[in-house]
């Protein structure tokens, strides 16, 4: 069996491919084929955890990914919120001060 970093492919980057009206749309297209092999990856390729655990700075589609694949696999899901408190003091921060 292949290593699952194996099975991973960077997004391609070469500029020239295709033309330029079609950049926008492969900018949305992009995290949409990210969040497919996120839980792809989370529901079939790896074996049924107990728990899956995430931080903060993942992002929205991340989060939503690792739900949906804790509530099919039937797992746990603990989300880890120590960077959010503080990245929101940050910005208020500079916003009041």
């Amino acid at each position: 069996m292949r290593k699952m970093t194996e099975c991973l492919r960077q997004w391609p980057s070469r500029d020239g491919i295709l033309p330029k009206i079609f950049r926008p749309f492969m900018l949305l297209l992009k995290p949409l084929i990210q969040f497919i092999m996120l839980l792809w990856f989370l529901c079939v390729k790896i074996k049924f955890p107990d728990v899956f655990i995430v931080q903060n700075p993942p992002s929205v589609p991340t989060l939503v990914a690792v739900k949906w694949a804790s509530w099919l696999r039937r797992s746990s899901f603990i989300f880890d919120w120590h960077n959010f408190g503080y990245s929101l003091l940050l910005c208020l921060h500079y916003l009041l001060g």
